[in-house]
């Protein structure tokens, strides 16, 4: 299985890299592998940026759920990779 990159993840789903680094440092997305050093590139699966598609349209939605909400529901866990 093909494994995407950081920059892979936010070009699919049209988010800039700054906010999916801070959703990245913050736990709400969780790599499957890499991180663990200078160098280390971060790895996602491909359902991770679905469900980081889904947790952007909740947090455009007009009952605007936090970053926090979205983090909690983990999209049956493909925001951690599980």
């Amino acid at each position: 299985m093909r494994l995407l990159s950081s920059g892979d993840v936010c070009e699919i789903v049209g988010m800039k890299h700054s906010t999916f680094d801070e959703w990245c440092s913050k736990g709400v997305v969780v790599p499957v592998e890499g991180g663990q050093g200078h160098g280390d590139h971060l790895r996602f699966f491909m359902m991770q940026a679905v469900g980081i598609v889904l947790a952007l349209e909740l947090h455009a939605s007009k009952r605007r759920r936090a970053l926090a909400y979205a983090g909690q529901v983990k999209v049956a866990g493909w925001l951690c990779g599980s």
